[in-house]
């Protein structure tokens, strides 16, 4: 359901929220940690800090940081930055106009599906994920 790039992007931010009170984190040692390919991980942690979820201080000392507090930062805010959510909810059969009133064969079955991840990653947060994600 979710994208690997997504997938990356909180992996990473959970690293940083689990490292949240040491000093700004290099990109090296997230990638070492968490095995997200390290020119990939540049890319995702340039599009964090353009969305205003990292900061990046440069020089001897640099590195990331979340620029907000985890419990302020919802895995939708995350997710939505590198994949269309929307179409989670859209037909599985491709079907144009598949609603309740005019539903294809399976819609009773997906929508519950598709309304559950869409919950979850509305109401999770960075702060709910702390030490569950698998780091390397």
């Amino acid at each position: 359901m979710l994208t690997q790039t997504s997938l990356y992007a909180l992996r990473a931010l959970a690293y940083l929220v689990e490292h949240r009170d040491h000093e700004p984190i290099l990109a090296r040692e997230i990638d070492q940690a968490t095995g997200v390919p390290g020119n990939y991980l540049s890319k995702i942690m340039h599009a964090l800090g353009t969305a205003g979820l990292l900061s990046a201080e440069r020089g001897k000392h640099g590195g990331y940081r979340l620029a907000r507090d985890p419990a302020q930062i919802r895995v939708l805010d995350v997710v939505t930055l590198f994949q269309n959510v929307d179409q989670m909810r859209r037909c599985v059969l491709g079907k144009a106009f598949c609603s309740d009133e005019d539903p294809c064969r399976i819609h009773h079955q997906w929508k519950p599906v598709a309304d559950s991840m869409f919950r979850f990653l509305e109401h999770t947060t960075l702060a709910d994920l702390r030490g569950e994600l698998l780091l390397v």
